[in-house]
């Protein structure tokens, strides 16, 4: 078995085993299966050459540096046994865990954005897992049976339970805490893929294969995290939906979303009125807060800690030391959930950071052959009606040449994105064979000539092309030109190009037709070769706005040409009617003309 495959096997393991804090075992502290998975795939990536790291990797690099430096100064003190080991214990996992979530931005980035999506889908399934361990914890808990003494003591030679929060009438309150140890840490933990993945369930379309299955994973994953009772957990729930409520705002009211939430507000009712006494109580017990309660004095410490580091406040595992110091008591629950003190916070903290930044790092992944057939679909699927032919020659020769759109096109984002994906994947520009489909003047292709690439020219009509070579020669820049049809491409240019790209073509196309174009790009390029497509975003504003407008415009043009038309009509009537007057008045007068003649010659 290759490294590359060990690597993986301990990537998806890490991912679906880091939310599970039960599975741990007490050697030199206490060592999580998380920890050990991600020490074993830190040394398997570690045995793999690579040539650079990313930049995201650097930034959380960048960051680990400056959180060190934080910590090793604000420490409150390190002079008993007991505050020495907490942040020893603290401050190894916690370097542990950033270095983790460096080399894992690395290695999505190295793998692609498949394997990203494989990845996310192991951290569900043990998410998953572990809140289903939650559901059968809690109906053993209820037929009087302790899971955890079943199942985990035997592994871990530990002994752990679920939550009981208190009695209302005699009745035992459970909450679940599943693999993860505490109940907040379950519904914390639940938020992430509630709300990493909701927009992929809202934005797949309907017959799609994982639509349903992942509907019912979000409202079985929302009914476990209602169970926790995990004020924390809903408060980012909610914060976290409202944040996605602006740009999903369209899906409020569709089918997609209210059938999920109606099942899962239906079962609430059934379970709630079966028992309303009993949970009125429970959700009071919640909902309300006592000034006297422990959080409460916690909170009362931070004026003090702010004091005893007005810069800083205080490092890393040492806020629970201060916690016993002042009150004396070593019982650091209310303090823990601080998330200042407890080195083993950390390990329920990994997968937010590893989440977030892995779904930042899918910004980043611009693989056009992994992701061109879904948007395909969805655009296809979106749009209605036909496909209204342009006329290309009449725009061409309509629209005045534009020497300047090259130096235009260098100073966009876009441009900005193919230059450093070009130099990260394929070293830099100089001898790559580029190809433009559907390329006009090429202002595209410029950019990449002078930077001593092969530049080819594809497109449909000869006009553009012949422009483009005027603009290349212009700035004494070779270029090859073929005229053809992308659906059709000649056998000479298939496996030939190490880039492939287009901007602007392919909403032209609707269905089987668009699919083809894209399928065009990538039959153009060599093994390894990068396509760019380049698409108008249909829901950007800016370009509703300018849509709006060019409507707007070919409305009044419509109607200055009605109204041209019209008067051109009226002066040709005018010219009409005139001449036949003329007329009329030249065969009077020739008339006349004949008669006085006539007339002269009788006489």
């Amino acid at each position: 078995m290759s490294v590359r495959r060990i690597a993986d096997f301990l990537f998806f393991a890490t991912f679906f085993c880091v939310t599970f804090e039960k599975v741990h075992w007490n050697v030199a502290g206490t060592v999580g299966i998380a920890d050990v998975l991600t020490i074993l795939f830190l040394l398997a990536f570690g045995l793999q050459a690579r040539t650079r790291w990313p930049r995201t990797s650097a930034i959380v690099l960048a960051f680990l540096a400056a959180f060190l430096l934080l910590y090793f100064l604000g420490f409150f003190n390190l002079e008993t046994k007991q505050a020495l080991s907490q942040y020893t214990k603290g401050m190894v996992k916690f370097v542990l865990h950033f270095l983790f979530l460096a080399c894992a931005v690395a290695y999505l980035v190295e793998r692609g954005e498949r394997f990203y999506w494989r990845t996310l889908g192991w951290f569900t399934a043990g998410l998953g897992a572990n809140a289903l361990y939650g559901v059968l914890q809690l109906l053993a808990a209820r037929a009087g049976h302790n899971l955890d003494s079943t199942v985990l003591s035997p592994l871990t030679g530990g002994a752990s339970a679920i939550n009981i929060y208190g009695r209302v009438s005699g009745a035992v309150v459970y909450r679940p805490n599943a693999l993860t140890g505490d109940p907040n840490h379950l519904g914390i933990m639940l938020a992430v893929p509630l709300l990493a993945l909701t927009p992929l369930y809202l934005r797949m379309l309907r017959g799609e294969r994982w639509k349903w299955p992942l509907g019912l994973t979000l409202g079985f994953l929302l009914l476990v995290m209602i169970s926790t009772l995990s004020r924390s957990g809903a408060l980012g729930l909610i914060v976290g939906l409202l944040v996605l409520a602006i740009p999903y705002r369209r899906f409020a009211w569709s089918r997609a979303l209210l059938v999920p939430v109606a099942g899962v507000a239906l079962i609430l009712v059934y379970i709630v009125h079966r028992r309303q006494s009993f949970f009125s109580t429970v959700l009071a017990s919640r909902v309300q807060t006592n000034s006297e309660s422990a959080h409460f004095s916690v909170y009362g410490f931070i004026p003090h800690v702010i004091h005893t580091h007005p810069l800083l406040g205080l490092g890393l595992n040492t806020f629970s030391v201060y916690y016993e110091f002042v009150t004396g008591k070593t019982n650091w629950g209310p303090a823990a959930r601080m998330g200042v003190d407890r080195s083993a916070h950390w390990d329920d903290r990994v997968e937010l950071l590893l989440s977030d930044d892995a779904v930042l790092l899918l910004l980043r992944v611009r693989s056009a052959r992994a992701c061109a057939a879904r948007r395909v679909r969805e655009a296809s699927a979106q749009m209605s009606g036909a496909e209204r032919p342009g006329d290309w020659e009449g725009q061409w020769l309509a629209t005045p040449d534009q020497p300047e759109m090259p130096d235009v096109e260098a100073r966009t984002p876009r441009w900005r994105a193919q230059e450093r994906i070009v130099r990260a994947r394929l070293g830099g520009f100089s001898g790559l064979r580029v190809i433009e489909v559907g390329a006009g003047r090429g202002a595209n292709g410029v950019l990449y000539a002078e930077r001593a690439a092969q530049v080819t020219l594809f497109d449909i009509s000869p006009l553009p092309l012949e422009q483009a070579r005027r603009l290349f020669e212009s700035r004494g820049l070779a270029v090859e030109t073929v005229v053809g049809d992308a659906f059709g491409l000649p056998e000479e240019l298939r496996n030939s190009f190490d880039v492939s790209m287009s901007f602007g073509l392919c909403e032209h196309f609707l269905g089987d037709r668009r699919a083809a174009i894209v399928a065009a790009h990538v039959e153009l390029l060599r093994p390894g070769g990068i396509a760019f497509l380049g698409v108008p975003n249909r829901q950007a504003r800016a370009l509703r706005v300018a849509c709006a407008a060019g409507s707007s415009a070919d409305r009044r043009s419509s109607r200055l040409r009605a109204a041209s038309a019209r008067r051109e009509r009226l002066v040709a009537l005018e010219d009409h009617q005139t001449t036949e007057r003329l007329q009329r008045r030249e065969w009077c007068e020739s008339a006349l003309t004949g008669e006085n003649r006539s007339q002269q010659l009788q006489r």
